[in-house]
């Protein structure tokens, strides 16, 4: 595993990386009476942040929130680690292999379908969806333009 963070995928930017610590409460059993107090003990959490971005979660070591990162700069989130905002469109990673625009919705995820034939409709991501990532930005419009598809 390496110790060195991967740029951000969407700025380009070398992300830092922030030790925070904050004091957890500990809860006795029976056996180990505290006479009623409470008792706390200082944690520290490690979380990876960038100018335009952050990384939404805590991790226990820095090793952790490195390695987590760097899946994240690598493109693809795994669902089991964090989802997209609801109602956001992203790109989807299904069981099926077959990577399509589309956005969680009360626990799903859901593309935008066009048919030839019948009105445009959301439709369910079939399968399991084992990884997302946001969509780019757009690109900048250059001079001169790019190729007309327009079908005539």
């Amino acid at each position: 595993m390496t110790d060195k963070l991967l740029p951000c995928p969407f700025c380009g930017r070398i992300p830092q990386i922030t030790a925070k610590k904050c004091l957890s409460s500990l809860k006795w059993n029976k056996n180990y009476p505290n006479n009623g107090r409470n008792l706390y003990i200082e944690k520290e959490w490690y979380s990876v942040e960038c100018i335009c971005c952050e990384l939404l979660k805590s991790f226990t070591t820095e090793e952790e929130a490195i390695a987590a990162w760097n899946r994240r700069a690598a493109g693809w989130i795994p669902t089991v680690e964090r989802l997209p905002e609801e109602n956001v469109d992203c790109l989807v990673y299904p069981a099926s292999e077959e990577i399509v625009i589309a956005r969680l919705v009360k626990g799903n995820f859901y593309y935008w379908w066009f048919d030839a034939f019948d009105s445009p409709d959301w439709v369910k991501v079939e399968g399991v969806v084992t990884h997302w990532m946001p969509l780019p930005k757009p690109p900048e419009l250059c001079e001169g333009g790019g190729i007309d598809v327009t079908i005539r």
